[in-house]
């Protein structure tokens, strides 16, 4: 919007975070990055949770923060998946991928991949390899020969990456095979998205090379042209085919150049008949250092003026992954990557590349590639589509002013199934990015995840509604209600907690990029109202409220999400027991208007509902008259605040 507002602080309470960077203002349409740091020292092994509350002129809010310490290997992989183009009895022009294990363990560990079953067209070329801190570990993947008889549609394949003892498995890895009609037109598919020449005023420089790929079997002529005068291509056209890719050579030339930064771009467009006219760029970033004087004979370029060396002063991103003038589908996974050096050539391995979308989409973080090449790489998954989208990559590190490079393109509708990052949260707390306990119901946002509403009928819970399922950790999740844009679920009781796993949505056969989920032992939601008044009741079955108050000594009822493992196991999906009732097994205790309440009669798990728990207690004696605060804590958890009503 406009105007400004002060921001008046940035804070939190717990020890191990600490923040840095607050502004003291933001202006309309503007941002500002706060820097979030977590120590771990000291802290035991699980999951710990803490909040950040801003305040500002314009009002509070609070973000959550969840640090998993974990006592054993922790493994991610990058990126999260990717997609192929294709015609009908044809080929990908480039049907071959790959993706990186990365383990945050200071040994070596041991994993296997797999295809999972329903993807014959997927294969891999190694199963099993190891990782480390300092090496991560590479699948390769290819689409073969079966996607040749395959019929025009979407085609989705999963990678499975298994690993014991690590905290974080199984993860799982998106394949999205896209098979279009043979009377499709084709789109130039140029790789890498960028290349980056470094010259150092002495050493000329040597071309770099573009594969120019093609999803047809018939051979297609293309053209290629810069849009700089210091910018070339050996050749301005070419040929190329699914079969026989061709290989474009790029050069610069200084000529008359002085020390600085240049950007530039090499487009490729298909001239063959039937073919689509679109234009693909490949970004190209030059960085001129400067030299010291040597003779022209030895370089083949002019003498150069004397230079006392190189400093580094400023951050150079270029954009490697995505073609400039991209057209990629709505909720397909899109792998980013970008390049960060300084003004120097060196390569920044300790910095922050953040990517913000034009289309409303929420920022994505990339994360380093490894520990010496200066490459960033994540997923994103556009959520809504735009006939001109803008990408913002902005790097930071330590000591250089921020540097921001753009790449457009436009997002394409699809109706596949997209997860809202962070949109799986506790039904009765649904604050985003927190962390949930096994066993919680839970609300998962999105959009086309159902094609018509439907509401569970019966119990046990059903674990697919609709041609839906939803995958947390590999495990199926018993439904409550699935729609287009809301899925409710109970986290299987079954996942251990302390770890993170991925949510999948699997909708009429087309599935989700997976998004991460925090597992905590406990993390309680009292079930409320929207304006925050608890939902409780008398034992006569009336609710709590301003016309019919609790009184002191009396016994309510109130209802949560989230206490976690009980002392008998109870299978997800199904009616907790009515006899031997279960319990959590980490005691809950319940402050009313901050006094402790010391007769709680029962906390446990809801007698023949799914996932519901419930607190029975007696109001304190000396609990004053008015609208009383109430809260649950657990020893990993503490749940949201509500408001009862009291009167004696």
């Amino acid at each position: 919007g406009g105007g400004t507002i002060t921001v008046n602080s940035v804070t939190s309470a717990e020890n191990f975070i600490s923040i840095s960077g607050v502004p003291a203002a933001l202006t309309g349409s503007a941002s500002a990055p706060v820097t979030v740091n977590v120590d771990s020292t000291g802290l035991s092994a699980g999951m710990h949770q803490g909040t950040i509350l801003v305040k500002t002129s314009a009002g509070d809010v609070s973000v959550p923060v969840s640090l998993l310490v974990s006592d054993g290997a922790y493994m991610t992989l990058n990126p999260a998946g990717t997609q192929f183009q294709m015609v009908a009895g044809a080929a990908p022009g480039n049907p071959s991928g790959s993706f990186s294990v990365y383990i945050a363990s200071g040994s070596s560990v041991n994993w296997n991949a797999s295809v999972q079953p329903g993807a014959s067209w997927l294969q891999l070329d190694n199963v099993s390899t190891s990782s480390s801190a300092t090496s991560p570990g590479t699948i390769r993947y290819s689409i073969n020969s079966a996607a040749a008889s395959l019929p025009p549609g979407p085609y989705y394949g999963t990678i499975r990456v298994v690993s014991g003892g690590v905290a974080s498995s199984p993860q799982d890895y998106l394949v999205v095979l896209n098979v279009a009609p043979k009377t499709s037109l084709i789109q130039p598919d140029p790789e890498p998205g960028g290349l980056v020449f470094i010259y150092d005023g002495v050493s000329a420089l040597p071309p770099q090379t573009v594969k120019v790929y093609a999803g047809s079997s018939d051979p297609l002529s293309y053209s290629v042209q810069s849009d700089s005068s210091w910018l070339s291509a050996f050749a301005s056209t070419g040929t190329t085919s699914s079969t026989a890719p061709d290989t474009a050579n790029v050069s610069v030339d200084v000529g008359s150049l002085t020390p600085g930064i240049y950007r530039g771009g090499v487009s490729f467009e298909f001239t063959s008949a039937g073919a689509s006219t679109d234009v693909r760029t490949v970004n190209v970033t030059l960085i001129y250092k400067g030299a010291p004087n040597v003779p022209a004979e030895r370089t083949g370029l002019r003498p150069l003026q004397q230079s006392a060396g190189c400093t580094p002063t400023a951050l150079v991103p270029t954009q490697t992954g995505l073609n400039n003038s991209f057209s990629q589908p709505a909720a397909w996974p899109t792998p980013l990557k970008v390049q960060v050096v300084d003004n120097c050539g060196n390569a920044i391995t300790k910095g922050q590349v953040v990517a913000t979308f034009s289309n409303g989409d929420a920022p994505l973080a990339l994360s380093a590639a490894d520990a010496t090449s200066g490459n960033y790489i994540g997923t994103w998954t556009p959520r809504n589509a735009a006939s001109q989208i803008t990408i913002a990559a902005r790097a930071s590190a330590a000591g250089f002013t921020p540097a921001t490079i753009q790449i457009g393109g436009q997002v394409v509708p699809s109706a596949a199934p997209v997860l809202t990052p962070d949109g799986t949260l506790n039904a009765f707390a649904p604050v985003l990015g927190a962390a949930v306990a096994p066993g919680t119901i839970v609300q998962i946002y999105g959009s086309n995840l159902a094609g018509q509403p439907s509401i569970a009928s019966a119990i046990p819970l059903p674990t697919k509604m609709n041609s839906t399922a939803v995958l947390i950790g590999g495990v199926l999740a018993p439904l409550y209600y699935v729609s287009s844009g809301q899925i409710n679920a109970q986290v299987p009781f079954e996942l251990p907690a302390g770890k993170q796993y991925q949510v999948i949505v699997n909708a009429n056969g087309a599935l989700s990029t997976p998004i991460p989920l925090l597992v905590t032992a406990d993390a309680p939601g009292i079930a409320g109202f929207p304006a925050g008044q608890v939902i409780a009741q008398h034992l006569d079955g009336r609710l709590v409220n301003d016309d019919a108050p609790a009184a002191p000594g009396e016994v309510i009822v109130f209802y949560v999400a989230g206490m976690g493992l009980t002392n008998q196991n109870v299978a997800s999906g199904a009616g907790s027991p009515s006899t031997d009732l279960a319990t959590p097994l980490d005691t809950p205790a319940v402050t009313l208007g901050d006094i402790p309440v010391s007769d709680i009669l029962f906390a446990g798990l809801t007698p023949t509902l799914v996932g519901l728990y419930q607190v029975d207690f007696r109001v304190p004696a000396n609990a004053p008259n008015g609208d009383l605060t109430l809260v649950l804590t657990q020893p990993n958890g503490q749940s949201n605040t509500t408001v009862m009503a009291v009167h004696n």
